[in-house]
């Protein structure tokens, strides 16, 4: 596993568009990293977004962003049998567990916000 190569978790986009705090924006405009993220979290950023009411041309342009930023990774059959295991091991939610089992077969370190992660191999809460 490798830092310049990082599996970007749902919250970090979001803090990104919501926030633009300093520390998604050194992960997400510095260009130093390899970006990756799951097409799970299209479905989490999306929901959210639309319910913060934003218009959807808007919700479509941040998606596109993160498409054109970031490689996405599908959710996989071995994926999703490995992440039953971790969502009970590491107790995580289903979307979590797919996003960091995601993370793993990618051999890239997931940065998150979430403290669902803390502690957990490969994975950076900031």
């Amino acid at each position: 596993m490798t830092e310049s190569k990082i599996f970007v978790d749902t919250s970090i986009w979001l803090d990104y568009f919501l926030n633009g705090s300093k520390e998604s924006k050194q992960y997400l405009e510095s260009g130093e990293y390899f970006l990756l993220t799951s097409v799970i979290s299209i479905h989490e950023i999306k929901r959210k977004l639309l319910k913060e009411k934003y218009e959807l041309n808007i919700i479509n342009n941040k998606l596109d962003f993160i498409k054109t930023k970031s490689a996405l990774v599908d959710i996989e059959e071995k994926i999703c049998e490995k992440s039953a295991i971790d969502a009970i091991e590491h107790k995580l939610n289903t979307a979590d567990a797919i996003i960091y089992r995601s993370s793993i077969e990618q051999a890239a370190l997931l940065i998150t916000l979430d403290y669902n992660f803390k502690g957990l191999k490969g994975a950076k809460v900031i």
